[in-house]
């Protein structure tokens, strides 16, 4: 049991281990539930009768009624002679709301949106940053599921998403050519709402509806300044996401656009640090290995490299040379080639 069912039922995820699990729903519904968990254990494996869907009440500890619709999936053991398992996938049904909407669901997204602020600021790498921050915004009840996308034009680059199977497999459906959805496209220059009647200028995949209950969607641009890194798409059953917290997703959406800023400019700054270093071991090893005497100087005429043909040739070792005037120009040839140097100098 997760932490989800719990918070429904007014009961720690401890206290739920070891419960009869249609001991949890409405009384008038536990025989019709219980036959059909039998079911979903007595069909074959691999069959289509391995899987079911059912619509029970929860009761939670204060004696109030919760309608979830249920996905019930048979799963098979890893090991000969194991007893196969039931996972129990539910979603709350949008016509009765859950106690505490959408209150409840304001406080649970802004303490996730302030989960996700402070994950912006340690998290270095893009894609873990992007997944972890849908799993959160999910994690809140108010989104049925979570896709950020990053683009190159108007083709997906990098797709995270999170939320009830249903949904991400449809939304992964979409993506998985590599072109946008429309919404997403338009997104890239203006926030787009995807109303639960749908739009006619958008794609007949919509997830809006794509389902027997009303949901809506929002997308928007993750974007800072003239840059646009992708899109961020957000659906909701209607009539549980407060408008307010459609504008912090759009402060988030600007928020993420900064940190992957931050991010790809602490990338270039490293990957030119590293062709520094590179071209500079090269160049040593090119001097290195020259058979003619390599010496650079700085701007006063002192030695900067002396390499190990310029030892063998003129015999003053590096130690000897480096950080010392030219030691095989004469006293007396000081001044000319002082005058030679600052022609160059000055090119």
């Amino acid at each position: 049991a997760n932490g989800t069912l719990g918070e429904t039922l007014g009961k720690s995820s401890a206290a739920l281990e070891g419960a009869e699990f249609v001991e949890l729903v409405h009384p008038d519904e536990r025989r019709a539930l219980a036959l059909r968990l039998r079911a979903v254990f007595d069909s074959p494996a691999g069959s289509g009768s391995a899987t079911d869907r059912i619509e029970a009440r929860l009761r939670t500890a204060e004696g109030i009624d919760v309608a979830v619709r249920w996905q019930l999936e048979r799963l098979e053991p890893n090991t000969a002679g194991g007893e196969p398992l039931c996972l129990a996938l539910g979603t709350r049904s949008p016509e009765e709301p859950a106690r505490g909407q959408p209150a409840q669901y304001r406080e649970q997204l802004l303490r996730r949106f302030h989960e996700v602020s402070r994950l912006i600021g340690y998290e270095h790498e893009p894609e873990r940053l992007l997944k972890a921050t849908c799993e959160l915004l999910v994690a809140a009840d108010a989104l049925e599921a979570c896709v950020i996308v990053l683009t190159e034009g108007e083709r997906a680059k990098l797709t995270t998403a999170a939320g009830t199977p249903e949904h991400v497999a449809r939304l992964r459906g979409v993506l998985d050519c590599g072109q946008l959805p429309h919404c997403m496209r338009l997104a890239l220059t203006a926030p787009v709402l995807v109303p639960a009647s749908g739009r006619a200028d958008l794609c007949s995949h919509c997830p809006t509806g794509a389902h027997e209950h009303a949901h809506e969607a929002l997308a928007m641009a993750l974007g800072s300044g003239a840059r646009v890194h992708g899109v961020l798409l957000a659906l909701w059953s209607v009539g549980t996401l407060p408008e307010a917290l459609k504008e912090l997703l759009g402060e988030l959406c600007g928020d993420l656009a900064s940190a992957l800023d931050a991010m790809e400019a602490s990338r270039q700054r490293h990957q030119a640090a590293s062709d520094l270093r590179r071209t500079r071991d090269e160049l040593e090893a090119l001097i290195s290995a020259s058979p003619a005497a390599i010496v650079s100087l700085d701007p006063q005429g002192r030695v900067l490299t002396w390499s190990r043909s310029a030892e063998h040739i003129f015999g003053w070792s590096p130690s000897e040379a480096i950080g010392q005037l030219m030691p095989i120009v004469p006293p007396d040839k000081q001044e000319q080639f002082h005058a030679l140097r600052q022609r160059v100098l000055q090119g």
